[in-house]
């Protein structure tokens, strides 16, 4: 399994716009691809929009 310092940058920085919701169409095409192709990368995906989302429920529940 893929650790944070082992992913290419490149593939965090699309994984990072794809999460803020900025990605361009020919960003979520590499993306996809890369995903497709590449089972770490995939399951370091999934993780981390795991955290993503967790973070941000967890800020939402400190601010209600």
């Amino acid at each position: 399994m893929l650790e944070f310092h082992e992913v290419p940058d490149d593939l965090k920085n699309l994984i990072d716009d794809y999460l803020d919701g900025v990605i361009s169409a020919q960003g979520m095409k590499e993306l996809e691809s890369r995903l497709r192709a590449n089972d770490e990368a995939r399951h370091y995906f999934v993780r981390y929009v795991r955290l993503h989302t967790d973070l941000g429920l967890a800020a939402r529940a400190q601010l209600a």
